[in-house]
């Protein structure tokens, strides 16, 4: 530990004045506040024979505000945006090809996926042979699977990014609120002709705007607070109208039994929250990024970034887990009724025990993303585009209905081998072409 600890202070020390520290120390922030927020709000109980699987919200309504801080997937596009335009525009400058580009940015996505697929695939093949329900086993693969969602919409943003960067580079700003306006848009024609499914457009609309803005951030669109001030009055003005003149749902995630979500697809409630959240985080930068300078503050954040898709990808299957064996050995430490005074407290030691079992998860399998980020993946644009597209449209599906399929076969096989062969065609080139020319 202390070897390690070296090595990350000697890295830190070694971090150029240029780099910004505070992307990557909203990047740490905002995946602890998945992670909580994910284990937070189920509220397993053991009632002396089943597992029932209840909602913090619907036990405590009053915690549906909450979300408005740990709802930070706007952020996650907005650090991705700066994060991607600061890569291509290097890639750009040394002559380095989209496809060399896209391969090495979908390589770092993809590389660490490949255990978790592979881990439940297996599971649901075993289902059988260890006697388990399939209903709840499909149940925790769909609970465990659903945070891949965004790698399936994060990898569509990274495969055009070269067209969006060039978009901002041409009109600044107004490619951001042309990306709103699509997604207001969409929202009203939604409500207008009563199809909720018009909103599904709203992945491409708010996700890219959001992806604008870091462009804007690294082209330092915001370095006026002015801006950020604006920015953020629009943000709160415009969530407290959508909020309470057009009745949108309080919280900034799906709520069990809701006749709308606020994320799922995600609407113009989450584009105002993004927005005030981007504003206010822009806004007390200064600050926070002398406080990166120190050594020791930095060294943490370095370490953090390294295991950082290991533990977004793993934390709700840890979760699912934890409360498996509690079943297993008798419901312990779930036999208090959710939202009572002894099942508050006891979210104390669970999330301690989470914490604890997800650090050796993560100790263990964040080997896949060390070697990711100095893979070599030589695609051709034609392999990476369409890896892109097959690992997106099996992710998709895996978000929304787990491993498990509804048609008689124990895992879904198409969403698995979409995905499975996406990843094999970013991850090894040399082996597909091999195969293409009839080589073992």
């Amino acid at each position: 530990m202390m070897a390690i600890w070296s090595e990350l202070k000697a890295v830190a020390r070694q971090t150029p004045a240029s780099r910004n520290r505070y992307v990557d120390f909203l990047r740490i922030v905002a995946i602890a506040a998945v992670v909580f927020g994910h284990w937070l709000m189920p509220a397993p109980y053991f009632d002396g024979q089943n597992i029932n699987l209840d909602h913090l919200f619907n036990i405590a309504p009053w915690t549906r505000w909450l979300t408005w801080l740990f709802q930070v997937m706007p952020i996650f596009f907005f650090v991705g945006g700066y994060a991607n335009s600061a890569s291509w525009e290097s890639a750009d400058r040394n002559d380095v090809a989209f496809a060399e580009w896209a391969g090495q940015r979908l390589t770092r996505l993809l590389f660490p996926l490949m255990p978790l697929i592979l881990f439940w695939a297996m599971a649901g093949l075993a289902t059988p042979f260890l006697q388990i329900d399939v209903g709840l086993f499909s149940e925790a693969s769909r609970l465990a699977l659903i945070p891949v969602w965004f790698l399936a919409v994060y990898i569509m943003v990274t495969l055009v990014t070269p067209i969006t960067y060039s978009c901002w580079s041409r009109y600044g700003v107004w490619s951001f609120w042309a990306l709103a306006c699509g997604a207001i848009a969409s929202d009203a024609l939604a409500i207008l002709m009563e199809a909720n499914w018009i909103r599904w457009a709203n992945y491409g609309f708010i996700w890219l705007a959001m992806h604008q803005l870091g462009y804007a951030w690294r082209d330092r669109y915001f370095e006026e607070n002015a801006r950020a001030l604006l920015f953020f009055a629009i943000g709160a003005v415009g969530l407290a109208i959508i909020i309470t003149v057009l009745s949108y749902p309080i919280a900034m995630v799906s709520v069990p039994g809701a006749a709308m979500s606020n994320s799922r697809p995600p609407n113009v409630a989450l584009l105002a929250l993004g927005i005030l959240q981007t504003a206010l985080l822009l806004l007390v930068a200064l600050p926070v990024r002398r406080w990166l300078e120190r050594e020791t503050v930095w060294g943490i954040v370095i370490a953090g970034n390294r295991i950082i898709m290991t533990l977004f990808l793993w934390h709700v299957t840890v979760l699912v887990a934890c409360i498996g064996l509690s079943w297993l050995v008798g419901g312990f430490g779930l036999a208090s009724v959710p939202g009572s005074e002894t099942w508050w407290w006891l979210r104390i030691p669970w999330l301690l025990a989470l914490i604890v079992t997800t650090f050796a998860v993560v100790a263990l399998l964040s080997r896949f993303e060390m070697q990711s980020k100095n893979a070599n993946s030589a695609v051709s644009a034609t392999q990476v585009i369409t890896g892109g597209v097959l690992a997106c449209g099996g992710l998709i599906f895996l978000a929304l209905g787990g491993i498990m399929s509804d048609t008689g076969t124990r895992i879904s096989i198409l969403p698995f081998l979409a995905t499975i062969s996406g990843i094999i065609l970013i991850l090894c080139p040399k082996l597909v072409r091999g195969y293409r020319k009839g080589k073992p």
